[in-house]
């Protein structure tokens, strides 16, 4: 089983992520790839370079190259894929087996909470600025971000508005109805 993860900014997908980890799934990201890009070009992993880099990287290398470099090297067929945002990347997936794709959102306040909580928000410095930074990653050009699209291609969606053990129990039940 192959889990994707796509999902807006602080939703809880890392969170899920790593309790799948300690449930045996090997972890793989699209963003990594990103992140080895700007490792390579000196540049620093923040927010806009990672949009920026990913979107290039998919007008430069067509818009599921992230996807295609990541199946390229999964060590595993229990694997969880994150940061999935581009519905190219959606479609390269689910020519794996036994791929499931898994949107994660929550409320907008509860989320720019989360990201401020974590120190991530770079330079959102308010909520309307954190919705800013967000809609950059909704669009509908096929080589930059459109996380709604993916979102709506998803098998599931957990709304992640309660408590964590109530995420850990939709995850449970989803895997019970895959297994």
């Amino acid at each position: 089983m192959i889990i994707g993860f796509t999902g807006t900014n602080a939703s809880g997908k890392t969170t899920i992520v790593n309790y799948l980890i300690a449930k045996g799934f090997n972890y793989n990201s699209l963003s990594d790839v990103i992140r080895a890009e700007l490792d390579e070009r000196g540049m620093e992993h923040s927010r806009n370079n990672m949009r920026l880099v990913g979107n290039e990287l998919r007008e430069k290398y067509g818009p599921s190259v992230l996807a295609d470099r990541i199946i390229a090297n999964l060590k595993s067929e229990k694997s969880v894929i994150d940061s999935i945002r581009n519905t190219f990347e959606v479609y390269s997936l689910r020519q794996l087996p036994e791929f499931i794709l898994i949107a994660v959102d929550a409320p907008i306040e509860q989320r720019y909470r989360r990201a401020l909580k974590r120190g991530r928000i770079e330079s959102a410095t308010d909520l309307e600025s954190f919705i800013v930074a967000e809609n950059k990653e909704m669009s509908n050009t096929k080589t930059a971000q459109n996380i709604h699209m993916c979102m709506e291609q998803a098998d599931h969606l957990l709304y992640n508005d309660g408590r964590i053990e109530d995420i850990y129990r939709q995850v449970d039940d989803i895997l019970m109805e895959w297994v």
